[in-house]
């Protein structure tokens, strides 16, 4: 019994020696296993196949993943093997002064063979939870139980390959030479990974890829705090300072002096426009300059400057992106430019605004930037269907293809994986500043996302609209070509023949809506980034973007603070600190909130001109204009594995699921699912006000029966075979809608054949193609002018979704 209290305390002690490699195969293995994000890395690893690679770095990828792989459990191993073979001082005197009790036969053992078991074990969880997805052999589960095997005959026969004398039970008091050159050549190698991560982070962290990067950083982690924070202390008697490095991180975080993450210290914050009035237009003004000049004028002679207004009773279409990285952003994007592209732009042409939220506000940024270039032909005959774009196609945007269909023009952009990036700052040089007492922005690790998109969007389309201001979209109409403007309309305003992007945030501090958009939007419930404070109006594009989808504890809140020129903070001067942006879907995740916001000061702004007399019709156009705008829901939903939505129509009748361990998970889950609530309430509230039905909208969310097998997830990095079966959501459905309704029909004719009444079948199931197509027959058709008669528009633009070629989902 005495033995097994000395068994049980030296496990005891062993496992609090060996925290760093033990909590490295902990994260790794929960991170690449439990968390989809990180799962959805490990298909595309697994996926790889060595010809027709979707990605340039994929090779390199595979490659890095395997090496990392290999060097996680050897550094787990190494670890755990010097930490429990060192012989502390203190033992050793006990020892040679003939008072250490004998060790017993199991603490032996387990000194040699718990650091060789536990690493193994948990490189095998990997291994054996190794996706499939090449539908042919396990390649990469294969590769993965070699490697292990690998590790595993290297640390059984490495005494024997390095010719090292003793046994494997021998202790030592000092770090034997061989150890300390090796120890020193993994820390420089990993202060190496640092700084090339800082300055070269794009093409490095792509090279290397997430996964590799997360056991290259985990491996570092594991060497330094093991023999830094752990042996080295025990080896002089110390006890282990392993709480040093939180307590500094808590201690500088608290005064503020390695924060690094303040978007007032970007460039273009603070910016003054050089007029003295502010540049944004009312919202209300550029609404009326948008519905004078949205359609394209024509005249009957050249000579005649009166503009017939053809689009009197036309639907003016609002969008509301909804956010989930970059799983939203390209659904968001491709929708939009399939309904551009199957239309002949006219979809584009009747869309006032975009609001996007966090994945959502990519979507909409690509598709308005898109336009804004003139990138992206409609569909024709002298179009090649699309296609879903390899790498190699891709790579040739920048020399030409700028009459590609936008689909495949923003599967180019958002397709590439901007995880790699963002981890590598994440796991790099951002950890390293937790733990400095100074601030560098250069090591902010949300540069990852934004420098990501710049980069990406200047190689695929050679310029640098990410990089400029996201004003630069929208400049004043005056700067716009005297065609781009019907006569005899105002000229207030900024640009008009592109929508309005309304990209959402949320004040971190204060929990309140914040927008970022090109007009100003008179209202009490939401504050404005770009007013006259704070000054904001000059970040770049990709910086806007990226306060819509700051997602803690992956993207950082970006925090503004006040100061000199800024006015000071009311109160208390020691309190400095505006507040912090984070994801737009922190407040409500739908972008309908801010659409609601714009319309009402819209709606505002004509009972006011009713009030005055300055527009005596002005209630009555209200109500003529309400009727006429429609709004588009682009949603984040995935069909369950059912094929069923897993959204209720309505909520007051919805059955929850039932909440298990609820003392612990009913606060979070109640938290979260209000967030949820919101947005549905937001969404029923904009469609109030305009006096419609949830089925007067069109809702656009990702299906097919592609879809429901893959489950994409909600991540910054999409597999090819993750974006292909997305790609395939409108083939797909289409075929799911024939047989519904081919089902519907053969129960009605038998119905009718045995006398009965027709039986009702419900709703029919609204897919992807149902609801693309009936926006497409919302949308007008082509005016007399245009190649295409509007009897048969319609028709064509509907038919058009089939000529999208189905993309092989095999990768």
């Amino acid at each position: 019994m005495s033995n097994f209290g000395r068994n049980l305390g030296y496990v005891m002690h062993s496992l609090r020696l060996c925290i760093f490699p033990i909590a490295s195969a902990l994260v790794a293995v929960v991170v690449l296993l439990g968390v989809p994000q990180g799962h959805e890395t490990l298909r595309a690893i697994a996926a790889f196949a060595p010809h027709g690679q979707d990605d340039a770095n994929e090779i390199s990828r595979v490659v890095s993943f395997f090496f990392g792989y290999a060097a996680w459990g050897l550094a787990n191993w190494y670890a755990a093997r010097l930490l429990l073979a060192q012989e502390a001082p203190k033992e050793r005197r006990t020892r040679e002064a003939g008072a250490a009790p004998t060790e017993t036969q199991f603490i032996e053992r387990w000194r040699v063979w718990f650091p060789r078991v536990f690493p193994l074990l948990a490189m095998g969880l990997i291994a054996f939870e190794m996706p499939d997805d090449s539908e042919r052999l396990p390649i990469a589960q294969v590769v993965a139980f070699a490697s292990t095997a690998i590790v595993a005959l290297f640390i059984g026969v490495r005494r024997f390959l390095l010719r090292m004398r003793g046994q494997p039970t021998d202790r030592f008091g000092r770090l034997p030479a061989g150890d300390r050159r090796t120890l020193v050549v993994a820390l420089v190698l990993s202060f190496v990974l640092l700084f090339s991560l800082t300055f070269a982070n794009v093409a490095i962290a792509r090279l290397l890829g997430a996964p590799a990067l997360l056991f290259f950083a985990l491996s570092s982690i594991t060497l330094f705090g093991a023999i830094v924070l752990v042996y080295l202390p025990i080896s002089f008697d110390w006890p282990q300072i392993v709480w040093l490095p939180v307590v500094l991180a808590l201690a500088w975080a608290q005064e503020d002096w390695n924060h690094n993450h303040r978007l007032s210290d970007r460039a273009g914050f603070g910016v003054s426009d050089p007029a003295p009035e502010e540049r944004r237009p009312p919202v209300g003004a550029q609404f009326d300059l948008w519905l004078a000049n949205h359609l394209k004028p024509r005249a009957t002679d050249p000579k005649d400057l009166v503009v017939k207004d053809e689009g009197a009773n036309d639907p003016i279409f609002l969008v509301a992106a909804e956010g989930g990285a970059s799983r939203s952003g390209w659904w968001v994007a491709h929708v939009l430019g399939t309904a551009d592209y199957a239309t002949h732009g006219e979809f584009s042409r009747r869309v006032f605004a975009v609001s996007g939220i966090s994945g959502g506000s990519l979507g909409a940024a690509t598709w308005v930037a898109l336009l804004a270039h003139g990138r992206g032909a409609a569909a024709s005959a002298s179009v090649s269907a699309p296609t879903f774009p390899g790498a190699d196609d891709c790579a040739t945007l920048v020399t030409g293809h700028k009459d590609w269909p936008m689909p495949m023009q923003s599967e180019c952009f958002i397709g590439r994986d901007v995880l790699s990036t963002t981890i590598g700052y994440m796991l790099f040089p951002d950890l390293f500043q937790r733990f400095m007492p100074f601030r560098n922005t250069s090591w902010d690790r949300s540069r990852g996302l934004e420098v990501a998109w710049q980069k990406d969007w200047h190689e695929l389309f050679g310029d640098d609209t990410f990089e400029h201001p996201f004003m630069d979209l929208y400049p004043p109409v005056a700067a716009l070509p005297a065609s781009a403007a019907a006569p005899g309309t105002a000229s207030s305003g900024v640009r008009f023949d592109i929508p309005l992007l309304l990209l959402n945030s949320t004040r971190a501090g204060l929990g309140r809506p914040v927008l970022q958009a090109p007009v100003t939007i008179a209202t009490s419930e939401a504050d404005d980034l770009f007013t006259n404070w704070p000054q904001a109006r000059g970040l770049a594009l990709a910086a806007v973007v990226h306060n819509s989808a700051r997602f803690p504890i992956i993207s950082p809140g970006g925090e503004i603070v006040r100061g000199d020129p800024y006015p000071p903070a009311q109160g208390s001067p020691n309190r400095r600190v505006w507040d912090s942006l984070v994801d737009g879907g922190y407040f409500e995740n739908s972008g309908s909130f801010a659409l609601l916001q714009m319309l009402k000061d819209i709606e505002a702004g004509y009972e006011a001109r009713a009030k005055t007399g300055a527009g005596a019709d002005a209630a009555t156009d209200w109500a003529g204009i309400r009727d006429r705008i429609r709004v588009v829901f682009i949603t984040n939903d995935v069909p369950n594995a059912k094929g069923e939505k897993e959204n209720c129509v309505d909520l007051k009748t919805c059955d929850a699921f039932p909440i298990h361990q609820e003392e612990l998970l009913t606060p979070p889950i109640g938290l979260y699912e209000t967030r949820s609530s919101r947005a549905d309430a937001s969404m029923r509230a904009l469609l109030d006000f305009l006096h419609q039905s949830r089925s007067d909208a069109f809702t656009l969310a990702m299906d097919g029966s592609q879809v429901i097998l893959q489950q994409p997830s909600m991540n910054w990095y999409l597999t090819p075979k993750s974006r292909r079966v997305m790609w395939n959501s409108f083939s797909d459905s289409r075929t799911a809608a024939v047989a519904i309704a081919t089902k519907a029909a053969a129960a009605a004719s038998a119905a009718n054949a045995k006398g009965q009444a027709k039986s009702n079948p419900g709703p029919a199931r609204n897919t992807a193609y149902e609801q693309m197509c009936k926006l497409l027959h919302a949308t007008p058709g082509t005016r007399t002018t245009d190649p295409l008669p509007p009897k048969d528009a319609r028709k064509d633009w509907c038919d058009t979704l089939t000529l999208f070629q189905t993309a092989t989902a095999t990768r």
